[in-house]
């Protein structure tokens, strides 16, 4: 944990800034639409529901064939653009598929975000390409470097010296 942890002035200020603001979006919700807090409550709870008997069991299933078909040294690079994909997927879905919105005024959603997430898509795989290349050539020449594929220790091994 940070300096200070949980009893030191970080924590703390931080904590009372993220509370007002968030009293700060209530207030607002329950004073600009009369229907807001039902409305909010409904869709935090239809988007709970959503993520745990749709995305999660998803992700997982994804997880564990690209976890049992990948090699071992390409799994945290795997992992975290599998991360990236499945929160911009989500983020994204209700525009990509035009959920919501008024279709009389076009500037509510301004562009294509179709396009936008496979862009974003295939800037996150390029990516995590390089970086498994760029990891495939280290480990290419550490294991060239030493035949048995281990490191050499920078510390002297002890002896078995009776003195």
């Amino acid at each position: 944990m940070a300096a200070g942890g949980r009893n030191g002035p970080a924590f703390w200020i931080g904590a009372t800034v993220g509370a007002a603001l968030v009293a700060f979006g209530l207030r607002g919700l329950l004073e600009n639409e009369p229907r807001g807090a039902s409305s909010a409550l409904r869709w935090m709870a239809g988007s709970a529901i959503a993520i745990d008997l749709v995305v999660i069991p998803l992700v997982g299933a994804v997880a564990l064939a690209v976890r049992r078909w990948a090699p071992a040294w390409t799994w945290p690079v795997l992992r975290a653009a599998l991360v990236v994909t499945g929160v911009l997927v989500v983020f994204a879905a209700p525009l990509v598929t035009d959920r919501g919105g008024t279709t009389g005024n076009p500037t509510v959603r301004p562009r294509d975000y179709g396009v936008g997430l496979a862009v974003a898509l295939g800037w996150t795989w390029a990516v995590a390409a390089v970086s498994l290349v760029v990891m495939w050539r280290r480990r290419g020449r550490s294991s060239r470097a030493e035949p048995s594929g281990q490191r050499r220790s920078t510390t002297a091994a002890p002896t078995s010296s009776g003195t």
